[in-house]
């Protein structure tokens, strides 16, 4: 679409003033914009009809947050555009540029290894399985940006860790054939 036909589609009817903002903006200016709304306020809906107003939108990139929503949007998107993630964004640069894209699951506690974090503490399955909470919670904490002193950060932590781990639950034993109940002195 080129950019007098971007210019000539309508934008929906149902779009609040702040939507149609955004489009408008998208359409007149070059500039950077930060969008921020809530949660289920229409931002996809909204950045997916603002991509019809580019000049260029096979030239453009529509990133999201993970392939289930890529694959979502995709089919709503200008012909040309893609959708990607982050990380599929990069693995594609990585693989233009001839660089190795093999993927680690343990790379934080790799990391964590060669600093030493966990020295002699790998020999048992429980603590391998404490090793990989705890470069999961690593992670975590770097990625939602969480706050150390509050407590509620840290309960969150901990849940999305996995902490406390599951741990193997003894097997019952039968109960002896004679007991009772005892009332009574």
């Amino acid at each position: 679409m080129s950019l007098a036909h971007s210019l000539d589609r309508p934008m929906p009817l149902q779009f609040t003033a702040q939507q149609r903002r955004v489009v408008q903006m998208v359409r007149d200016t070059a500039e950077h914009l930060l969008i921020r709304a809530t949660a289920g306020s229409g931002k996809t809906t909204t950045l997916t009809e603002a991509a019809w107003h580019l000049p260029t939108p096979s030239s453009a990139l529509y990133f999201v947050y993970n392939k289930h929503a890529a694959q979502g949007v995709e089919q709503r998107l200008p012909p040309g555009m893609q959708a990607r993630t982050l990380h599929a964004y990069g693995l594609g640069l990585l693989a233009r540029t001839g660089r190795s894209s093999e993927l680690k699951d343990d790379k934080t506690a790799d990391l964590l290894d060669g600093l030493g974090c966990f020295e002699g503490i790998l020999a048992r399955p429980i603590d391998r399985a404490l090793r990989l909470m705890l470069a999961r919670a690593w992670d975590l904490y770097r990625e939602m940006q969480l706050c150390a002193s509050n407590s509620d950060d840290l309960a969150l932590l901990l849940t999305l860790a996995g902490w406390p781990p599951p741990l193997p639950l003894a097997p019952l034993s039968p109960r002896p054939p004679d007991w009772r109940f005892c009332v009574g002195p």
